[in-house]
């Protein structure tokens, strides 16, 4: 077995030095599904030579003299990709897979989807704290903010940028809020869906935001659509009183 590790580093410095490229590609990041209990080893190769031997391993974590055999890589073991803080790296020979850990790590996770902190956290609401601003971003989240509305994650890479699962309008619909300060510029009954809502008031020249009220809202004022405008226009949240969905016209945002 030992003939046959030494045997193993001498052929992977063999292909390092000759200009190949690695072996093995790491990032930090979280345990993956269903991998083995850890195994102590004197160094990085011995965890690879255990993995290529294992029928069932793909992948591997290793850190600290101790081996993780996985029966996955990356994009298909690993559900919830983060910072891994006991010292352990993951392991794999596939150049592409790399590349899909990388772009993962570098995208705020789907539960907090919204970058913050110069996009060093991720925020679950695409608030700041508070959200009742008049100017600029209006209350949304933007990377030169530090604090957010709800809970936050640290980004698992350096630096995240927005869970693209969401659009440029859709990150503007924000539930269990209406604004305030206004003056009202229209009322549409019957308005199917928050998201006609914002459409109107994205059409509409003197619009500058809007407020949903919910399809089971008790009442003749369920499913209405209000159009607002006003220079203190601003968001009024809630942590689940109000059966209203808000947002703002999109080309009045400043993200600063």
């Amino acid at each position: 077995m030992k003939k046959t590790i030494i045997l193993f580093s001498l052929l992977l410095m063999s292909s390092t030095s000759s200009g190949e490229p690695s072996l093995f590609h790491k990032r930090k990041i979280t345990r993956g599904v269903g991998c083995s209990t850890s195994q102590t080893v004197t160094g990085v190769v011995d965890c690879k030579l255990l993995c290529r031997v294992e029928a069932t391993c793909k992948s591997f974590n290793y850190g600290n003299e101790m081996c993780e055999l996985c029966p996955d890589e990356i994009s298909n073991g690993y559900k919830d990709i983060g910072r891994n803080t006991d010292g352990m790296f993951f392991y794999t020979a596939s150049r592409k897979e790399d590349q899909k850990i990388t772009e993962a790590l570098s995208v705020c996770p789907i539960s907090h989807p919204f970058p913050f902190a110069g996009g060093l956290k991720c925020c679950e609401k695409n608030l700041a704290d508070p959200a009742n601003v008049v100017t600029n971003s209006h209350g949304y989240l933007t990377l030169s903010s530090n604090t957010c509305l709800g809970t936050n994650v640290v980004c698992p890479f350096t630096v995240c940028s927005r869970n693209q699962t969401l659009n440029a309008l859709s990150i503007l619909k924000i539930p269990y809020a209406d604004l305030r300060d206004h003056y009202q510029v229209e009322e549409i009954p019957n308005t199917a869906s928050s998201s006609s809502c914002q459409w109107y008031c994205e059409t509409d020249t003197m619009c500058k935001g809007w407020y949903w009220i919910w399809s089971d809202y008790p009442g003749s004022a369920a499913k209405k659509c209000v159009l607002m405008n006003g220079s203190n226009l601003k968001f009024r949240v809630s942590s689940g009183s109000l059966m209203t969905t808000a947002g703002f016209k999109s080309s009045i945002i400043v993200w600063n």
